[in-house]
């Protein structure tokens, strides 16, 4: 590099100029990671494209812990997404991504086909006992209680 006088000097240049595009691209990749919207998305490229970033970050040694990729995946999905929301963080144990991303696949296939689902992510009551209805199977004296 050109007005360095000594061997010090180019290598605090080069180290100031490669900190500084290291650093810009850190930026950029939080932004990403921050601005990211599933919109149209399948659930699948969504993740996949998250995790793109996360590991980008991570190869330059900012690595994102689990509970904060969980928490930027959950950031940018729609209202309809809030059921299983509720679930992943009401738990008390802790999520793993992969664990997280599995659960929003199934629930995203559900939505997909007309499933009804109730506030936790389940099947509300009244499908899977129909469905355990037409099989044949038949509950007895079963009643629903209203707590104490």
């Amino acid at each position: 590099m050109v007005g360095n006088d000594s061997a010090s000097e180019l290598w605090n240049s080069l180290t100031l100029t490669f900190t500084t595009q290291s650093k810009a691209k850190i930026m950029q990749y939080k932004l990403q990671i921050q601005t990211l919207k599933k919109c149209t998305m399948s659930m699948h490229e969504y993740l996949t494209k998250m995790k793109a970033y996360c590991d980008v970050l991570a190869s330059v040694g900012h690595k994102i812990s689990d509970e904060d990729h969980i928490l930027h995946i959950l950031s940018s999905l729609g209202t309809k997404y809030v059921p299983v929301m509720v679930t992943i963080t009401s738990r008390t144990e802790p999520w793993t991504v992969k664990d997280v991303g599995t659960l929003l696949i199934s629930f995203e296939t559900r939505l997909e086909r007309g499933q009804p689902i109730s506030t936790d992510g389940s099947l509300p009551l009244q499908i899977l006992l129909s469905k355990t209805r037409n099989r044949g199977v038949v509950i007895s004296d079963f009643t629903l209680m209203d707590p104490i």
